[in-house]
This record gives structure tokens, sequence and C-alpha cells, in this order.
């Protein structure tokens, strides 16, 4: 089963160039490739993965890719160290106000998660459907690292 989350695509800054992800436990530089969502039908689930159990109402994630070691995105991904993905989970609840930037437009985020969840899928010769839960069940780790700050 595919999981189908509204991508948006990154482009270099002017002057920048791609952002980059280095230090900490990677070796070689990861460049910024996408960053996507995965939410459910509602607030009580909708993160793809769950920390000590629990779900969150959606996950954001900010994938990048071993810019240093391999010459695409496609080849970095079929590797075990061609990517760096940081999750991040989101909740309804009181304002951190370390987020004041963010949650200053939380209006205009809950105006756009209620568009995600109308978003439609279709596939040849079905009717349309509301793209509700596009996360998958918790996955085994398979020898994956995974990191928690």
């Amino acid at each position: 089963m595919w999981v189908v989350a509204p991508v948006l695509a990154v482009k270099p800054f002017p002057l920048l160039g791609f952002p980059v992800l280095t230090g900490g436990p990677l070796s070689g530089t990861y460049r910024l490739r996408q960053i996507h969502f995965h939410w459910g039908s509602n607030d009580e689930a909708g993160s793809e993965h769950a920390v000590d159990g629990m779900k969150y109402a959606a996950e954001l994630h900010v994938v990048h890719w071993n810019s240093e070691k391999y010459s695409s995105f496609v080849e970095a991904a079929r590797q075990s160290d061609g990517l760096a993905v940081m999750a991040v989970f989101l909740k309804i609840g009181e304002c951190n106000p370390q987020l004041k930037k963010i949650t200053d437009r939380l209006d205009t985020i809950r105006i756009k998660l209620a568009k995600f969840r109308s978003l439609l899928s279709t596939a040849e010769d079905e009717v349309a459907c509301c793209l509700l839960r596009n996360y998958r069940p918790p996955q085994p780790l398979k020898g994956r690292e995974v990191r928690r700050n």
C-alpha cells in the first residue's frame, strides 16, 4: 500500500543554494529534497510514527539526501546511508511560546489542514473519495536507528 502525501518541492535559495543538514550523527552533507505531511481524519491520530505508543494529529517529514556521497536523490534513496529524515510530531494543545511565529498563524494552518482533509483521491475508473488517512501503521525498524531530541 502506498501512502500519498502532499509534497512541497524545495528550490535553491538565490546565492545560497539548497539548505543542508550536517553534523551530529551524520557523516557528510545531506541536501534538503522535500517536505511532506501525514495526517488523519481527526486530531487523535494521523502521525505515521508513534512515541511510546502515542500517535499525534499529524507528522511533518523533512527529507534530506546524502549529496556528498551520491549523485542523485534516487540513488541515495536506495542506500542505507542515503537519506536523513527529520520527523516533527504535531498535536493540538496549548501554545508553546517558543513557537510564536508559527502559532500566530494557527488559523491559517487549521484552514490548510481542513483543505488537506478535503483532498480527493481517484484511480482510473473509480469514484473520487476523500484522502483522509494518509498514514500507515507503525513499521518494523529493520535495523534503522531512531533518535529523538
